[in-house]
């Protein structure tokens, strides 16, 4: 006899252990040969053969394909028919004392004189293949196959992968839906077919209700704690993966991953909803080499191609947030090695501008170094145009290589500073400004003090003299012609004059020529050295 659980839950037990107990006391009542046997309470009793002799039948000698006689008092004994495996007993006449002689081969079936004890039919029928369907509300629990609804306090499934699957569509062989076998791996499957029904269902759906639990603790609708052991390479874990496959034809206009729409109809404080928190791998062991909050692989779109989107939210006391950083300095809180354009139609702050620098500052880029009382902002409207400006009463520098090169005064000092005296040109002798509108001249340091007189020698006077002869009247060939006429001496002429006096005229300040060959002519030093000619 095979094994029983003898769980001993009382009648109507949803078990499925007593269900496994009960098809075996079933099959064991209704086909053994003994006359007992032993319910899952540990009750003795009857099979069908034992309740034949106890209800007064015995079994006769022989049967009817051999033949046998009746005889008086044989009211109670049945006799075995190989034809449809039942017994029968005699309901008609027995001729006394000789008895009622049955010719062998003889059929019962159908005949008034002969009544079925037994119904093999049935017993057979029960024992078929799919002789579970006869019985209401049983399942079957034969093999890897289990069918019918079932209502138990536990379940436990005995394949090694678990392979319990919802639904009515086959799985794991050529021509279905899903055809490879190693989709009865999975421990849970909802296999469906949904054709012109009805899509508002769910695969799983969690509808627990907790009312005024007894713990702090907390609840989860799904949690995932997966235990992976071994020296191998392992491709992948995952909690969740969504791999929705799209074939249709029509509009799809939505398809999602994920979705958290939690609602609140109470009248309580929710400390915080967070739809979806992340933490890094906790191990004091294991070398962990990237750590992704949300790792985003974009795939082509025609309309948009949004890594997060977060749209219009309010908050009563504080600034609503779209992306909050808590990164300290060590680290970055934005980094965008290969990204094309920043795009912010509204401010943006860099550095501690306080809770809600929005109301401090109207324009478009604001800084800031830590600790400092001073910011900066860099903006651009239509009265004027684009700009750089300080607040307070503060100046703006020009720094480069750590180096302050000048700065503009505040509204007090309002001109612009160079960071050391006689350090710092305004142009270069390849880039030069186009004139200068002044409303007195330029003050141009001439103390003493800062001057090593020389005297001036007889080539130096000649030399004055014959640049006089050669003063011109021009224009600049860049103005056209209707630029304005010059007088002044070509920088070629001065430099050949210079020369033929025995004179070398770059070193002298009045003449330049810069590394591409262009010359130029300082004329106020030009005129002090002509009056020397004079």
């Amino acid at each position: 006899m095979s094994t029983r659980y003898n769980t001993g839950n009382p009648i109507e037990s949803p078990d499925v252990r007593d269900m496994s107990d009960n098809a075996k006391n079933f099959d064991e009542f209704s086909l053994s040969t003994s006359t007992t046997f032993t319910d899952r309470l540990g009750n003795e009793r009857l099979t069908i053969e034992g309740s034949i002799e106890k209800s007064g039948f015995k079994p006769g000698v022989g049967d009817f394909s051999a033949g046998f006689t009746v005889m008086p008092g044989e009211r109670c004994v049945a006799w075995y028919n190989p034809v449809d495996k039942n017994w029968y007993s005699y309901l008609g006449i027995i001729p006394s004392p000789g008895g009622y002689f049955v010719v062998p081969g003889t059929n019962p079936v159908g005949s008034t004189d002969w009544k079925p004890v037994t119904d093999q039919t049935l017993r057979s029928e029960l024992a078929a293949p799919n002789g579970v369907n006869l019985v209401g509300n049983a399942a079957d629990l034969r093999g890897q196959a289990f069918t019918g609804a079932v209502s138990s306090y536990g379940f436990t499934s005995l394949t090694h992968y678990g392979a319990v699957v919802a639904g009515d569509n086959p799985l794991g062989h050529p021509g279905d839906d899903w055809p490879l076998p190693v989709t009865a791996r999975d421990a849970f499957t909802a296999s469906r077919k949904i054709n012109n029904e009805p899509t508002d269902c769910h695969a799983f759906s969690d509808k627990t209700v907790i009312d005024t639990p007894s713990d702090y603790g907390g609840y989860g609708s799904f949690d995932a704690t997966v235990i992976l052991r071994g020296a191998h390479t392992q491709n992948h874990v995952a909690a969740f993966q969504s791999r929705i496959l799209y074939q249709g034809s029509g509009t799809l206009e939505n398809l999602w991953g994920h979705i958290i729409w939690p609602e609140a109809t109470g009248n309580g404080n929710i400390l915080a909803n967070v739809g979806v928190q992340i933490r890094g791998v906790a191990t004091t062991t294991a070398a962990v080499q990237s750590n992704r909050g949300i790792d985003i692989d974009p795939k082509n779109a025609i309309q948009e191609n949004i890594g997060v989107l977060v749209k219009n939210a309010l908050c009563v006391n504080t600034p609503p947030v779209s992306f909050n950083s808590m990164q300290d300095g060590g680290g970055y809180s934005f980094y965008a090695k290969n990204m094309g354009a920043l795009y912010n139609a509204g401010k943006v702050f860099f550095g501690d501008f306080g809770d809600n620098p929005a109301a401090i500052t109207s324009f478009a880029l604001n800084v800031k170094e830590p600790a400092s009382s001073v910011s900066g902002a860099f903006s651009a409207d239509s009265a004027n145009g684009a700009f750089i400006l300080a607040s307070g009463d503060s100046r703006v520098s020009f720094i480069s290589n750590s180096a302050l090169l000048g700065y503009w005064g505040g509204t007090a000092d309002s001109r612009a500073f160079i960071a050391n005296a006689n350090t710092q040109p305004l142009g270069t002798v390849a880039k030069r400004w186009n004139t200068a509108y002044l409303i007195s001249a330029p003050n141009v340091s001439s103390d003493a003090r800062l001057k090593d007189f020389k005297e001036i020698s007889d080539a130096e006077m000649s030399c004055a003299k014959a640049i006089r002869a050669h003063i011109r009247k021009y224009k600049l060939k860049s103005e056209g012609v209707r630029g304005k006429l010059h007088f002044g001496v070509a920088a070629q002429t001065i430099f050949d004059i210079f020369e033929k006096h025995g004179l070398s005229p770059l070193d002298y300040r009045l003449i330049e020529r810069d590394e591409s060959g262009w010359y130029s002519v300082s004329y106020e030093e030009l005129l002090c050295f002509m009056m020397l000619g004079v």
